[in-house]
Protein backbone atom coordinates (compact mmCIF):
# COMPACT_ATOMS: atom_id res chain seq x y z
CA UNK A 1 0.00 0.00 0.00
CA UNK A 2 1.23 3.13 -0.73
CA UNK A 3 1.45 6.05 1.45
CA UNK A 4 -1.52 8.89 1.03
CA UNK A 5 0.52 11.28 0.09
CA UNK A 6 1.53 9.77 -2.83
CA UNK A 7 -1.81 9.26 -4.63
CA UNK A 8 -3.69 12.03 -5.55
CA UNK A 9 -6.67 13.17 -3.91
CA UNK A 10 -10.08 11.19 -5.35
CA UNK A 11 -7.66 7.99 -6.32
CA UNK A 12 -9.70 4.47 -5.90
CA UNK A 13 -8.49 1.76 -4.59
CA UNK A 14 -8.54 -0.51 -7.81
CA UNK A 15 -6.58 2.44 -9.62
CA UNK A 16 -3.25 1.65 -7.38
CA UNK A 17 -0.89 -0.81 -9.01
CA UNK A 18 -0.48 -3.99 -7.69
CA UNK A 19 2.72 -6.20 -7.68
CA UNK A 20 3.95 -6.94 -11.50
CA UNK A 21 5.07 -10.73 -11.68
CA UNK A 22 6.19 -12.69 -14.56
CA UNK A 23 5.90 -16.58 -14.93
CA UNK A 24 7.43 -18.79 -17.61
CA UNK A 25 7.47 -23.10 -17.14
CA UNK A 26 8.32 -24.98 -20.32
CA UNK A 27 5.26 -27.33 -18.99
CA UNK A 28 1.79 -25.96 -20.27
CA UNK A 29 0.13 -27.53 -17.48
CA UNK A 30 2.07 -25.91 -14.97
CA UNK A 31 1.73 -22.34 -16.73
CA UNK A 32 -1.78 -22.62 -16.72
CA UNK A 33 -1.78 -23.43 -12.99
CA UNK A 34 0.46 -20.46 -11.91
CA UNK A 35 -1.43 -18.33 -14.21
CA UNK A 36 -4.82 -19.34 -12.40
CA UNK A 37 -3.33 -19.21 -9.08
CA UNK A 38 -1.77 -15.30 -9.53
CA UNK A 39 -4.05 -13.85 -11.80
CA UNK A 40 -6.30 -12.20 -9.58
CA UNK A 41 -3.62 -10.93 -6.98
CA UNK A 42 -1.11 -8.90 -9.57
CA UNK A 43 -0.39 -7.60 -12.88
CA UNK A 44 0.71 -11.16 -14.46
CA UNK A 45 2.57 -11.57 -17.52
CA UNK A 46 2.92 -14.79 -19.19
CA UNK A 47 6.14 -15.46 -21.03
CA UNK A 48 6.05 -18.07 -24.08
CA UNK A 49 10.00 -18.58 -24.11
CA UNK A 50 12.95 -17.39 -22.17
CA UNK A 51 14.44 -15.05 -24.59
CA UNK A 52 10.96 -13.09 -23.85
CA UNK A 53 11.74 -13.67 -20.24
CA UNK A 54 14.90 -11.72 -20.26
CA UNK A 55 13.35 -9.33 -23.03
CA UNK A 56 10.21 -8.55 -20.26
CA UNK A 57 12.92 -7.90 -17.75
CA UNK A 58 15.78 -6.30 -19.22
CA UNK A 59 14.55 -4.30 -22.38
CA UNK A 60 11.02 -3.59 -21.75
CA UNK A 61 10.38 0.19 -20.28
CA UNK A 62 9.63 0.35 -16.66
CA UNK A 63 7.65 -0.65 -15.53
CA UNK A 64 8.80 -4.13 -15.82
CA UNK A 65 8.02 -7.07 -13.22
CA UNK A 66 9.04 -6.82 -9.84
CA UNK A 67 8.81 -10.59 -8.89
CA UNK A 68 10.15 -13.65 -11.40
CA UNK A 69 8.01 -17.31 -11.17
CA UNK A 70 9.93 -19.83 -13.18
CA UNK A 71 9.94 -23.53 -13.21
CA UNK A 72 13.64 -24.63 -13.76
CA UNK A 73 13.02 -28.35 -13.58
CA UNK A 74 12.68 -28.47 -17.27
CA UNK A 75 15.35 -26.14 -18.12
CA UNK A 76 17.83 -27.18 -20.18
CA UNK A 77 22.07 -26.23 -18.58
CA UNK A 78 22.36 -23.51 -21.95
CA UNK A 79 18.98 -21.93 -20.78
CA UNK A 80 20.43 -21.67 -17.40
CA UNK A 81 22.85 -19.66 -18.14
CA UNK A 82 20.99 -17.72 -20.39
CA UNK A 83 18.65 -16.80 -17.03
CA UNK A 84 21.90 -15.64 -15.86
CA UNK A 85 21.62 -12.65 -18.49
CA UNK A 86 18.84 -11.01 -16.31
CA UNK A 87 21.15 -10.25 -13.31
CA UNK A 88 23.95 -9.41 -15.64
CA UNK A 89 21.89 -6.96 -17.33
CA UNK A 90 20.75 -5.36 -14.07
CA UNK A 91 17.18 -6.12 -13.07
CA UNK A 92 17.20 -6.76 -9.29
CA UNK A 93 13.79 -8.41 -8.83
CA UNK A 94 12.65 -11.34 -7.00
CA UNK A 95 13.01 -14.60 -8.27
CA UNK A 96 10.67 -17.84 -6.64
CA UNK A 97 12.26 -20.70 -8.48
CA UNK A 98 10.08 -23.71 -8.44
CA UNK A 99 11.33 -27.34 -8.76
CA UNK A 100 14.73 -28.75 -7.60
CA UNK A 101 17.15 -25.93 -7.01
CA UNK A 102 21.08 -26.48 -6.54
CA UNK A 103 22.44 -24.42 -3.52
CA UNK A 104 25.03 -22.86 -6.43
CA UNK A 105 22.57 -22.54 -8.99
CA UNK A 106 20.10 -20.72 -5.85
CA UNK A 107 23.29 -18.21 -5.06
CA UNK A 108 24.35 -17.11 -8.41
CA UNK A 109 20.81 -16.29 -9.54
CA UNK A 110 20.09 -14.06 -6.52
CA UNK A 111 17.15 -16.68 -5.99
CA UNK A 112 14.73 -15.25 -3.16
CA UNK A 113 12.53 -18.41 -2.32
CA UNK A 114 12.23 -22.46 -4.34
CA UNK A 115 9.26 -24.53 -3.54
CA UNK A 116 9.37 -28.33 -4.76
CA UNK A 117 6.79 -29.12 -7.31
CA UNK A 118 4.13 -30.01 -6.82
CA UNK A 119 3.71 -26.66 -4.97
CA UNK A 120 0.70 -26.47 -2.54
CA UNK A 121 -2.47 -24.27 -3.22
CA UNK A 122 -2.17 -20.83 -1.87
CA UNK A 123 1.54 -21.28 -1.13
CA UNK A 124 2.98 -19.25 -3.92
CA UNK A 125 0.67 -16.58 -3.90
CA UNK A 126 1.31 -16.53 0.13
CA UNK A 127 4.75 -16.17 -0.71
CA UNK A 128 4.75 -13.16 -2.89
CA UNK A 129 2.17 -10.77 -0.35
CA UNK A 130 5.07 -11.64 1.91
CA UNK A 131 7.95 -9.75 -0.96
CA UNK A 132 8.74 -6.55 0.46
CA UNK A 133 9.26 -5.35 -3.03
CA UNK A 134 6.78 -2.94 -4.14
CA UNK A 135 9.45 -0.01 -5.50
CA UNK A 136 9.42 -0.56 -9.70
CA UNK A 137 12.51 -1.86 -10.94
CA UNK A 138 14.13 0.16 -13.70
CA UNK A 139 17.27 -1.03 -16.18
CA UNK A 140 20.63 -0.27 -14.45
CA UNK A 141 22.40 1.59 -16.86
CA UNK A 142 25.83 0.11 -17.88
CA UNK A 143 28.46 2.02 -18.91
CA UNK A 144 31.46 1.42 -21.02
CA UNK A 145 34.98 0.76 -19.12
CA UNK A 146 37.51 3.79 -19.09
CA UNK A 147 38.85 4.54 -22.19
CA UNK A 148 36.63 2.79 -24.44
CA UNK A 149 34.41 5.22 -26.54
CA UNK A 150 31.37 3.37 -28.32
Amino acid sequence: MKHPRVLARGTRNDAIPRQRAIIFSHSPDRMRSLEGELEHDMVLTVARSLASVVGALCDDPAPVPQILVIDLDLLAPVEILELHAIRHRGWCGAIIALGDVPDDLRRSLGIDRVFALPVPCDVLREAITRIPFDAQTTRIPVYPPPGRIT
